[in-house]
C-alpha cells in the first residue's frame, strides 16, 4: 500500500489513515484542522494568476496563495498568461517581469487589449532593480511593481486589498 499526501495549508494539520480493521483493505482517512475551503478552492473562489518563469518561484507564490484560501492559476511564460487570462478571468495577476516567448509587460499589453481583462489587477513583479522599470510598468498597464525578493508580508497586504477577498479570509 502507498499513501502519499500534501498539503498548501497555513496552519497546521495532521492526517490520520488507520485500516478499519486487520482484515479489510478499506481505511479512515481523518484530517484534522482543515477548513474545507484550504482542502479544495472551488470555481467560485478568487482566482490569481501566477505567471513567473521560475519553477520554485512559482511553486512558491501558488503554495502561499492556496494557503489564504485563493483558486491559484499558473503560467510560465507571457504567451501562457495571455492565454490563461483569458480563460480564467482572474481577479489578480502577479506578473514576472522577464518571461521567455513574451515578456511580462507585452503579456500586460496583451492582457489590457481584452476587454473583460481591462481592469484586472496586475502586479509586476521585478527583480532587475532598474528604477525605470516601475515606469514602464505602469505605461504598460501594471498597476503597481513589486522588488523581489519580496517582503511576503508586504504581498499578503497586497493580494487580500486587491482581491476582494472577505476579510475573515486574512
Amino acid at each position: 500500500m502507498c499513501v502519499a499526501a500534501q498539503t498548501y495549508l497555513r496552519e497546521p494539520s495532521k492526517l490520520t489513515i488507520k485500516p478499519e480493521s486487520n482484515s479489510s483493505p478499506a481505511f479512515n482517512v481523518q484530517l484534522e484542522g482543515v477548513t474545507p475551503m484550504a482542502l479544495r478552492p472551488s470555481p467560485l473562489q478568487p482566482a490569481i494568476l501566477v505567471v513567473e518563469d521560475h519553477d520554485d518561484t512559482r511553486e512558491m507564490l501558488c503554495i502561499f496563495l492556496a494557503g489564504l484560501g485563493f483558486r491559484v492559476v499558473e503560467a510560465c511564460n507571457g504567451l501562457e498568461a495571455v492565454e490563461a487570462a483569458s480563460r480564467e478571468r482572474p481577479q489578480l495577476i502577479l506578473m514576472d517581469g522577464r518571461l521567455p516567448l513574451l515578456d511580462g509587460l507585452e503579456a500586460t499589453r496583451r492582457i489590457r487589449q481584452n476587454a473583460p481583462l481591462d481592469r484586472v489587477k496586475i502586479l509586476a513583479l521585478n527583480g532587475s532593480g532598474s528604477p525605470c522599470y516601475h515606469a514602464e510598468a505602469l505605461a504598460a498597464g501594471c498597476d503597481d511593481t513589486m522588488e523581489k525578493p519580496f517582503d511576503i508580508e508586504k504581498l499578503r497586504t497586497y493580494v487580500i486589498h486587491a482581491s476582494s477577498l472577505p476579510a475573515h479570509a486574512t
